[in-house]
Formats: C-alpha cells, sequence, structure tokens
C-alpha cells in the first residue's frame, strides 16, 4: 500500500481551511477574500469555484459510472491496476478521476499566463502569493520561450494536465496511472525535442520545491480520504498488460470531468460542507450525481422476455436466430454471423443482447447514413416499452424525426410509455457515443481505430457496449484492416461484438477472430474453416467454435454478363458511350417486359445520371445516389421503399441508382441490372432481387400483384471493354482493379458464369475473390494512365505503410509501453491522440479525396431543394436548431471530380469565417455555393437527377 495516500495532519486541514481560502461560505467570505482561491472553475460563475470541490465532483460522477453505466467486464479491466476487488476499484477509479485537475494548483494555471486577460486573475494570484503560493519567477522567460520556438509543445507541456501527471508521478502512482490522467483534455503529451522540454523540466523542478507542490499532495490526501482510497495495490501484472488501461481509464475520466462542469450541477454544490467535513461533501455530490446520471448520459436498459415477447409477432424461425435462442448467455466474445440476405441477422443480434445478462450498452453501426437512418428505426421498436436515453449519430443525423422539437421527445425517461429518448446532453461533441443505445455510421466505430484527438473517448465508450456491426461484407480493404485493429483493442477489453456479413471471406474471419484473442492476451485455440451459412464465435480465452447452419432458402440465381465495347479513351468519353449503350440495353428490357420492375444499380454518380437522361418511356426514371440533397435523398429513398418494398406491387417502374440501394435498403425488383462490382457488392446487389418471394419443392412463389417476368432471377451484369476486349480502365472506378479483376476472373468466370447457387458457391466465391490492402499496394500503384481520376477511392491511404501509420495497434502500443511506460515524450503515446477529426468521416474509408458538404442556395426561391435565403441571413440564425436543420436539408455532398472542380474554381469553395463557432461539425464545415456559381461551373440542381454535371 503506498503510505502517500493518507488523511492529513489536523493541522494541515486548518491551514487548508484558512491559508488557502478554500471556504466559501457567508461566514469565512471575507477570510476566503484575503486568503485568495484555489480555483478550479471561474468564467461564468459569480465566484471562482474551489479546485477542491470540483475535484471531488468528479470523483462523485467517477463512482457514478461506475456503479451504473460501466459493464462488468469494463470494471473488472479498470480494476486490474487499482488492485483486487471492485470495490478497491471503484474507490480507485474516483480517486483518479479526481486527480486529474490537480494540476491547476500552479501558478502558471492560477494565474492564466497565457490567457489574452492575465490581469483578470492578478489580484487572487497576488493573495496566494500572500499565502506561501509564489509566482514562478521565470515565467516570463518561459513565457518567451513559447511563443518564439517551443509553439505548441511547450504549451501543451505546460497545460494543468501535465501538473495532474507530474503530482501523481511524484506520489509514486504508477506509470499508466499517471499517462491516463495526463491526456484528459484530448491529447497526450508531445514526444518533445529535448530544446523544448528542458525549461519545462526546469519550471516542474521549481515547483516540486515550492508550496504548490505540498497543495497538490494535500489535494491528493484528502481526495483519498474522502473516496475511502488507501492506495494502489502491488499486483503481478506486466506494463504490457497493464497499457490498455491507459486510453481505457483516460476516456472515462473525460466523461466524469464534462458531467462533473455542468453549471447547474456546479451552482448546486453545498460548500459549506467542503471546508469542515470533505468526505461529506463528496457523499452528497455523488447521491447528486447518481440521480443526474440517467438522464445526462443515461444507463444500459434492454428489453426482457422470450424471442416472441421481444419481438411481437415473430417466432425464431431462422436457422440463425433458432442458434441465438439456443446458445444461452451471448457473453463476452466476438461473433460472426455470416447467413445469406433475409435470413434475420438484425433480430439475431438484437436478441443475443436481450438474452445477455452482460450489463452493457448498444451501439449498432452500419455502412451508411441511410441504412442507419432505416435501422434506428428498428432498434426504436425492439426498445419500444423499455425508457433508454439513445442517439443517432453521423453527418446528418439532426435531420431525423427524433430530434424534432416538434415531436416532443420526452426528456424523463421515466415517461410511462417508455421507448427511447434524447438527451441534451448527448448531443454534445465526442458525447453520442456515451449513449446506453447508440446507432451510427460504421465510421464511427472505426474511427476508434484511428488516432484523433479525443480518440480515448472513442475507445472507452466502445469498452462498455455491445458493439453490433452490420453489413461488414461492404468494407474496403482499408476498413477491413481498421476493423482488425479495433478488435485489438475490444478483444483487452472483453467487450461483447457482433459482426453481421452476407458473406465473409473466410481469412477476414481467421484476421478478426485472431486480433480479438490477442488483445485479450491469449491465442486462438480452435481451427476456423470455410463454413457458410456459419456462426463463428470467439471468446476472450482464445477458444474459437463453429456452427455451421441451414439456408432458409436455397435456389439458383441466373447470371447473364453482357460485354459493352467502349471506344473513348477520357473519362468522359467512356461515360457517355457507356451510359448510351447501358440505356439501349435497359430499354430493350422494358421492351421485352412492359410490366416488369427494373432496377438499375451502377458505380458512379455520373452514370446513373446519365443513364437516366437517355432512357426512353413515358415515364422518368427514379433516380436515387449520394450527390443530392439531404431532403432529395430522404424523398427518393421513402419513394423507392414505398414502391418496392415488403407487399408492394412496382408495377412499371425503373430506377436507377449507386450503392445506396445495395445495403439494407429492403427493396425488391423483377429484372436487375448491374454494373461489374467487387463480388461482395454484387451478390448484396443480387439479393435485392426477387427478395420477397420464397422457392421450395414446387418452385416460386411470388405475393399477389408480383409478376416475375422469367422463372428465375436473373442478374445481367454489364462489363465495359475496350476494342482489343480487355476490361476497359475506367470500368473499374470507385473500386481498385485488384477488387473488379478478380471478381471478373474467378466470380464470373471471364463471363462463362451463367448461375449461382444461393448459399452453395458463395463461400468459394469470396475466398476466391478476397482482396486486401496489400493487393492495393501490389496491383493499384502506379496508374499514370488515369489522369485526374482515381484508380480507386483513397489512393495515398491505400499505402499500406501511410495507412497503417494513421492509427495503433493494441499488441504494439502495449510493447512500446513495456519499453518505455512513461507519459512524457513518449512518441506511442503522442501518436494515439495526434490528428484531428475526420471532415466527412473520410478518414475511415478508401475515398477519391477529399469531400466537399456543399450549402446550396438560391436567393430567389426559384430553385427546388436549394436554400432560399443567403448565407449571410442564414448565420444570424443558425444557432436555431430548426435553423441548422432547414440548412442540413439542403446540403449536398460531393466528392471527386466535381469536388476538385468546385474546390478550383468556385470563389464561394471556402468555408466562411463567421460559421466556425456553429454548433455541430458538419455545420461548421458547410460551403455555401450558389446556383449561379455552380451554373457557371457547369453543374445543376435538378429536382430528379441532384447535383448534375453538363
Amino acid at each position: 500500500m503506498n503510505c502517500q495516500w493518507g488523511v492529513p495532519h489536523c493541522r494541515d486541514i486548518k491551514m487548508w481551511k484558512r491559508g488557502m481560502g478554500m471556504s466559501v461560505t457567508d461566514s469565512a467570505k471575507s477570510e476566503a477574500e484575503s486568503a485568495g482561491v484555489v480555483w478550479g472553475k471561474w468564467h461564468g460563475l459569480a465566484s471562482p469555484y474551489p479546485l477542491l470541490a470540483h475535484l471531488l465532483d468528479t470523483a462523485a460522477f467517477a463512482a457514478g459510472l461506475w456503479d451504473t453505466t460501466f459493464s462488468r467486464s469494463m470494471r473488472l479491466t479498470c480494476s486490474l491496476g487499482f488492485g483486487p476487488g471492485e470495490s478497491h476499484g471503484r474507490a480507485g477509479f474516483a480517486f483518479l478521476a479526481a486527480s486529474h485537475d490537480c494540476g491547476k494548483a500552479e501558478p502558471w494555471f492560477q494565474g492564466q499566463v497565457t490567457s489574452r486577460n492575465p490581469s483578470e486573475f492578478a489580484d487572487n494570484s497576488g493573495l496566494l502569493a500572500e499565502a506561501g503560493l509564489d509566482a514562478f519567477p521565470d515565467a516570463a522567460r518561459l513565457l518567451q520561450l513559447m511563443r518564439n520556438d517551443g509553439g505548441n509543445s511547450i504549451r501543451r507541456m505546460l497545460r494543468h494536465e501535465a501538473g495532474s501527471a507530474a503530482a501523481l508521478e511524484r506520489a509514486d502512482a504508477p506509470a499508466w496511472a499517471v499517462a491516463a490522467v495526463s491526456g484528459h483534455h484530448g491529447r497526450y503529451m508531445p514526444d518533445a525535442s529535448p530544446q523544448h522540454s528542458r525549461p519545462v523540466q526546469a519550471y516542474r523542478d521549481w515547483i516540486r520545491g515550492s508550496g504548490w507542490a505540498q497543495e497538490q499532495q494535500r489535494d491528493l490526501n484528502l481526495i483519498a480520504s474522502a473516496v475511502d482510497w488507501s492506495g494502489f495495490a502491488a499486483e503481478a501484472h506486466t506494463e504490457s498488460q497493464l497499457a490498455g488501461l491507459i486510453p481505457l481509464v483516460t476516456g472515462a475520466i473525460c466523461l466524469a470531468d464534462w458531467l462533473a462542469s455542468d453549471e447547474v450541477f456546479i451552482r448546486s454544490a453545498p460548500l459549506e460542507l467542503l471546508a469542515d467535513d470533505p468526505r461529506e461533501y463528496f457523499l452528497s455530490r455523488a447521491t447528486q450525481a447518481a440521480e443526474l446520471i440517467p438522464s445526462t448520459v443515461g444507463i444500459p436498459v434492454r428489453p426482457r422476455g422470450s424471442f416472441g415477447e421481444v419481438f411481437p409477432g415473430f417466432s425464431a424461425d431462422r436457422e440463425v436466430q433458432r442458434w441465438a435462442v439456443d446458445h444461452g448467455n451471448h457473453g463476452p466474445g466476438l461473433s460472426v454471423i455470416a447467413v445469406p440476405m433475409g435470413e434475420g441477422k438484425t433480430e439475431t443480434a438484437l436478441w443475443m443482447h436481450s438474452a445477455s445478462d452482460v450489463d452493457d450498452g448498444l451501439i449498432f453501426a452500419l455502412p451508411t447514413m441511410a441504412t442507419a437512418d432505416a435501422m434506428f428505426s428498428r432498434v426504436q421498436a425492439f426498445y419500444s416499452g423499455t425508457p433508454a436515453l439513445a442517439a443517432l449519430r453521423h453527418g446528418m443525423a439532426s435531420l431525423n424525426a427524433f430530434y424534432d422539437p416538434a415531436g416532443g421527445s420526452p426528456t424523463d425517461i421515466c415517461d410511462d410509455e417508455g421507448g427511447l429518448t434524447g438527451s441534451e446532453w448527448l448531443q454534445g461533441r465526442h458525447r453520442s457515443l456515451t449513449a446506453p443505445v447508440t446507432v451510427s455510421s460504421c465510421d464511427q466505430v472505426l474511427a476508434a481505430a484511428v488516432n484523433h484527438k479525443f480518440s480515448p473517448v472513442r475507445l472507452s465508450s466502445l469498452a462498455g457496449k455491445h458493439v453490433v456491426l452490420d453489413e461488414v461484407h461492404t468494407y474496403d480493404p482499408y476498413q477491413d484492416m481498421l476493423l482488425t485493429r479495433l478488435l485489438g483493442w475490444l478483444g483487452r477489453f472483453s467487450v461483447r461484438v457482433t459482426l453481421l456479413s452476407a458473406t465473409l471471406p473466410t481469412r477476414r474471419v481467421r484476421d478478426y477472430a485472431r486480433a480479438y484473442a490477442q488483445g485479450a492476451g491469449c491465442p486462438v485455440n480452435g481451427e476456423i474453416l470455410g463454413l457458410y451459412p456459419c456462426v463463428t464465435t470467439t471468446s476472450p480465452d482464445g477458444t474459437t467454435t463453429q456452427f455451421e447452419l441451414a439456408a432458409h432458402r436455397s435456389y439458383s440465381h441466373g447470371v447473364h454478363v453482357s460485354d459493352m465495347v467502349v471506344t473513348g479513351t477520357t473519362f468522359d468519353e467512356f461515360t457517355d458511350e457507356y451510359a448510351t449503350a447501358t440505356a439501349a440495353y435497359v430499354d430493350a428490357l422494358r421492351e421485352q417486359h412492359p410490366e416488369a420492375c427494373i432496377g438499375v444499380i451502377v458505380n458512379t454518380v455520373g452514370r446513373a445520371n446519365a443513364i437516366a437522361m437517355r432512357l426512353t418511356g413515358e415515364r422518368r426514371p427514379l433516380v436515387i445516389h449520394s450527390r443530392m440533397t439531404a431532403q432529395q435523398r430522404s424523398e427518393r429513398t421513402s419513394e423507392l421503399l414505398a414502391l418496392t418494398g415488403p407487399g408492394a406491387t412496382p408495377g412499371t417502374l425503373t430506377f436507377v441508382a449507386t450503392q445506396i440501394a445495395e445495403s439494407s435498403l429492403d427493396i425488391d425488383v423483377d429484372i436487375l441490372v448491374t454494373d461489374l462490382a467487387p463480388v461482395a457488392s454484387l451478390l448484396q446487389r443480387m439479393g435485392r432481387q426477387w427478395r420477397h418471394s420464397q422457392f421450395g419443392g414446387r418452385g416460386w412463389s411470388h405475393s399477389e400483384g408480383r409478376h416475375r417476368p422469367t422463372n428465375e432471377p436473373v442478374a445481367h451484369v454489364l462489363v465495359a471493354r475496350d476494342p482489343s476486349g480487355v476490361r476497359h480502365v475506367h470500368a473499374a472506378i470507385p473500386y481498385s482493379n485488384a477488387e473488379v479483376d478478380k471478381t471478373l476472373a474467378h466470380g464470373l468466370e471471364h463471363g462463362a458464369r451463367t448461375v449461382i447457387v444461393i448459399p452453395d458457391d458463395l463461400q468459394g466465391l469470396v475466398d476466391g475473390c478476397d482482396v486486401t490492402l496489400n493487393d492495393l499496394t501490389e496491383v493499384d500503384t502506379d496508374r499514370p494512365e488515369l489522369g485526374h481520376v482515381l484508380a480507386h477511392l483513397g489512393e495515398s491511404a491505400a499505402q499500406e505503410g501511410q495507412a497503417r501509420r494513421v492509427g495503433t495497434d493494441h499488441d504494439d502500443f502495449a510493447v512500446d509501453w513495456e519499453l518505455n511506460p512513461s507519459w512524457a515524450a513518449n512518441p506511442t503515446l503522442d501518436a494515439l491522440t495526434s490528428g484531428t477529426l475526420w471532415d466527412a468521416e473520410a478518414i475511415t474509408r478508401l475515398r477519391d479525396g477529399d469531400t466537399l458538404q456543399l450549402l446550396v442556395y438560391d436567393p430567389t426561391g426559384a430553385t427546388a431543394y436549394a436554400l432560399g435565403r443567403t448565407p449571410d441571413a442564414l448565420v444570424a440564425n443558425m444557432q436555431s436548431l430548426a435553423q441548422s436543420r432547414e440548412a442540413l436539408r439542403c446540403v449536398v455532398p460531393v466528392s471527386g471530380r466535381v469536388a476538385t472542380r468546385i474546390s478550383r474554381f468556385s470563389t464561394a469553395a471556402a468555408i466562411p469565417q463567421e460559421w466556425s463557432s456553429q454548433p455541430t461539425a458538419i455545420l461548421r464545415d458547410l460551403r455555401p455555393v450558389s446556383v449561379s456559381e455552380l451554373a457557371a461551373l457547369g453543374l445543376t440542381l435538378d429536382p430528379i437527377l441532384g447535383l448534375t454535371s453538363e
């Protein structure tokens, strides 16, 4: 036991009460004013808020979070660093969270030396100096060094969180705990050069011998006594075993700090207790915190009952659902569920969450914003009657009706009707993943594997959740690498992870199982075969088990590969010529089958619009793609689902869509025409054909009103070739050559394949067409013939070395920490929080350069779907949620060549400086552009086609 954590001598308590001016009650107010205040909060308050009060407030929320929001796995993991027993771990976490700001008891912070108005704090600093807490005598020189040379490095090393870490280090706290505290403002300390670190070390040496060090130790002792913390118990854990606790605990400390910093909570502090009995103050605040947590960050809850009770009107009639019902508790570990489309994967994952005794929250992540919105509705239905706080997290989430003030969403989670409700607190930055129930784009989860500011909050948020990732087969090779890395961290924390996929290469299943088990500190124990349909589970001890399942339906899906010769060499020539040929092909199908619903799914927005404009017929086709305003996209999605969803009888209908139609949209087409695409996407598109029909011993049966034009579903796959017969150089865009060529060669046998047997052929197909990040670097680099058109999305990110540098593997982190367990000047620790959060989620997937978020406006109001006012008129009211939602409805995301054109030639492409303080990240990144400026660039916001290029 560390003797540093003891109750201060009674003489010290009297000195603290009198000399340090910590009592701010009426009876002691004049005494406090004469002595000065070691403050923790200043701005926006009637008087400075005592530092010790904020430290104990944070301890109160830390204890409450431990009791109510931490899963048992998370509590057990944290306890490894504090000593045996959850109660000891609880006290240790409360103590460490409280100590996060003890470094504010330093002259650099108390005097706000680097602020714009340090004179505001001069009087209080003078009073503190009279009480023995002197100013740093060499502050002017240090400030000059920072401004002239050291810049951000010296500034960061002088921040109060560095002071907190130094104080804990002086008190002999373990290295991992010191490091955890040092990063609670989003970044760990910089890997600074000796030139920059030496002057800061001189400051730290001066602190060590000053009254400030005594003040910090006194605070630590008072905190330890208040939370009943006896010290870090010596345990036989290596530094590498403790390394993973650093970001986990850092993120949890951030959460406790944010909750404790709420102004309403601060104003309710019973400061009269603070000076007389800090422990009573802590207990009082802990009671208040426990009352606030359910309505702010929320607590995990889940529906209970049988499968039929949890999903009214349904029974577990699918094989994978029966597996979930029959196989018990579904505790910590990794489950990879790979079954064909329409087999009930969503209900399986939700049932696994409901049936388990694990007290974790839920995060359900989808590949796109549209699919996340659709899943959010299903999760809302799942939680109906069960009160829970929830968040929807993606770039356009605020447009969802869940956040509509007119809906009157209750703020009391004990509302009689139950169901999911929102929380204003959860809408703050970095907070939505902390909600007990979160539905998001997969980027929000995969970002935990990417180094960025506040990445520990993201990791810590996931550590207390059941993490469900849907449509994993859509992940590109870069996302595959990120997921593998993330599973190492989640394995370290014994998180429940469920991966849902229509298909998945055996190599990926093995990589995922190995990463999870290694993160947990164990090798994989068990063989993983290429079985399909199949559930593969990996427990934290490395035990791997496979359950081979039967498919709900087995049938033959016809494939008709049509080669189209395209002579054009430039990308524009290719797009025009290929679109003309495709439109003629679809028109011929329409002539043969006049009453059919024809779905055309292509690979690029430009191609979708070009085809739609060339199709003949009395009715214009329905078009849906990403380069539309949010309102257009929402309307088109709703229209498509109404016409082709369950029970619909679309009749004569043609729609042209991009990849948005292949993931999680429950649509059904009679005839499918598709571009050549990676095999996972191709199979997903095929899964939208005859989706609601059944195949049995007597053949196909269709719902009433459906008139299928053929005896079996046939997918028409179009392959563009140049005059020599080679696959056209532009036909792979936006995918990689490696993905498309493997699909053409192995999946389609260069056009010779005429049928795919579902599910028997699927595993062999996806294994034969599997592409890794290494494949991209070998096949897709050095392609000068494409010029400004990228061969595949995110060419720079696809370089393996660079891709691996954007994140940190848990095992590498643990090994590096073992070699250098230091919170200061640690390159591995510094790297973990380097960088900033991405624009429009681009950093977690391969893309064609930057994505611009265009706010399209027309002051005349004549252009449908454009904002009917100028940006200047909007800025004045942008803080209004209604105004923000109005703006977001008119936003069009653009990338690639269109984004480049706008960035180079549009004078309005820059983000207005006035928008830098907007309430959400996407509003801060909006680039206003008028319809007249678009017209000058050859672009039009068409009410049917979205943003089109002439």
